[in-house]
């Protein structure tokens, strides 16, 4: 299962949203979801989270270069680039 809670800038109570992810054997995740997948793995690396295991930063960014997928406004382009930046911080 994914959970996510969002709350909606004007409003005061957040939301859940919980969905099964497929566990079958051989089963492949979306392009969306492996985008998002490297969006958060991102976040956990610039916050040093414990939970981030053994990803690196060449690794997210193969990620999400991977599953730019169709991107009419340019936006997962955008984010691989700036990404690609944090190279040069480390």
């Amino acid at each position: 299962y994914v959970k996510l809670r969002y709350k909606k800038p004007t409003g005061g109570d957040s939301q859940l949203i919980e969905r099964a992810v497929g566990a079958e054997i051989g089963a492949k995740p979306s392009e969306s979801f492996v985008f998002a997948s490297a969006v958060a793995q991102l976040g956990m690396f610039f916050n040093q989270s414990e939970f981030l295991g053994n990803t690196t930063l060449s690794g997210i960014l193969e990620r999400a270069a991977s599953a730019i997928g169709e991107d009419p406004f340019g936006l997962r382009a955008e984010f691989v680039q700036l990404a690609s930046m944090a190279q040069y911080l480390e």
